[in-house]
């Protein structure tokens, strides 16, 4: 009996052990495909929530510049009428073009200048491209009233047309000197002249020169007049010092008998004029100086010798002239011109003037 059991438990055979592995083998590849398939499809969940999260990311990052705003300055924002005050902003990382422009205002004008010193009248609501500088000389004329608010503005205009335009207002307070107030005697004064302490003494002489003869270079039968005004205030000066003559620009306007009035546009037929400044800004007294004014319808002036400035003093000088028969818009400039001087840079000015019927 013994011996029949042990026959009945014979090992397993090497073909047992491999049909056994085979089974195995069957269900763990159908085990892996089944764990392919739930991963992929997992996968497949997943996947566009994490592009949609890159491309919120991207979008944020390429409309960061959306949020930039404009930074406009200028050096003050009460002005007399007719002089000028520079306005500057600083340029966005987007590209893109900048305009400038001014509401229309009743009796107001604006002419702007550019860095090469040319000058134009700037239309109302009339945009005006900007885009290679960074900040405008501008001049306010007010004819109507005597504070008037004028409004401008500096918008950017991105390449971008999905972007929104950016803008920046400003607001600049115009006075008219020559216009009284309500309460005021109507009496016409002046233009504000801006003054610059000087040193004094009890006596003040006011030299008016001897005119020369102008020179005119077209045919047209026009002889300029003038008025000039040069005050003495004897300052000290210094012999080891240096001179320095500085030609400013101060208005235009008409001249009404001896009288000059300033105004933004001149009329054709009116006797026109302008008014400027001669300083020796130095601290030494200058040699003998003369001028050379370009007028409007080509009117060449040379003024002629004139006496000497101490440290401090200053010729007021108004020239009148005649002959304007055409609109349009005339240039005018002035040049001093004396030995010694140590700055060119200050020796001359250009301005601009419309003529209008």
């Amino acid at each position: 009996m013994n011996n029949q059991l042990i026959e009945e438990q014979k090992p397993v055979t090497e073909e047992q052990k491999s049909a056994f592995t085979k089974v195995l083998a069957i269900f763990g590849f159908f085990a892996l495909i089944i764990l392919m398939v739930w991963l992929a499809v997992k996968i497949v969940g997943v996947v566009p929530n994490a592009f949609s999260s890159l491309a919120s990311i991207a979008d944020s990052v390429y409309n960061y510049q959306d949020d930039e705003t404009l930074s406009v300055a200028t050096e003050k924002s009460v002005i007399n009428a007719g002089e000028s005050f520079t306005i500057t902003w600083e340029t966005l990382s987007t590209s893109g073009t900048y305009n400038f422009s001014f509401a229309c205002t009743d009796g107001v004008a604006i002419e702007v200048r550019d860095d090469s010193g040319a000058t134009r009248s700037l239309s109302c609501d009339t945009p005006l491209d900007v885009s290679d500088v960074q900040s405008l000389d501008i001049r306010v004329s007010s004819e109507k009233n005597r504070f008037t608010d004028v409004r401008y503005t500096l918008a950017f205009i991105p390449e971008d047309t999905k972007k929104d335009i950016i803008t920046k207002e400003g607001l600049a307070t115009i006075v008219n000197a020559t216009i009284p107030t309500i309460g005021d005697v109507a009496e016409e004064e002046p233009a504000p002249v801006k003054e610059e302490p000087a040193v004094t003494t009890p006596d003040e002489v006011v030299v008016k020169p001897t005119p020369a003869t102008p020179v005119v270079t077209t045919p047209k039968p026009t002889t300029p007049t003038y008025v000039e005004e040069v005050v003495y205030s004897a300052p000290v000066s210094d012999p080891n010092g240096q001179t320095d003559l500085q030609v400013t620009y101060k208005a235009v306007g008409i001249m009404v008998g001896s009288k000059f009035t300033p105004k933004s546009r001149i009329e054709v037929g009116e006797k026109g004029a302008i008014q400027f400044e001669i300083k020796n800004i130095g601290t030494k007294t200058s040699a003998a100086w003369s001028y050379e004014a370009d007028l409007p319808s080509g009117i060449e002036y040379n003024s002629g010798t004139q006496k000497v400035l101490k440290p401090q003093e200053r010729a007021l000088i108004t020239i009148g002239f005649e002959g304007i028969s055409e609109t349009g818009t005339e240039k005018f400039g002035v040049t001093v011109d004396t030995n010694g001087d140590n700055n060119s840079k200050n020796d001359a000015f250009t301005w601009a003037v419309s003529i209008v019927k």
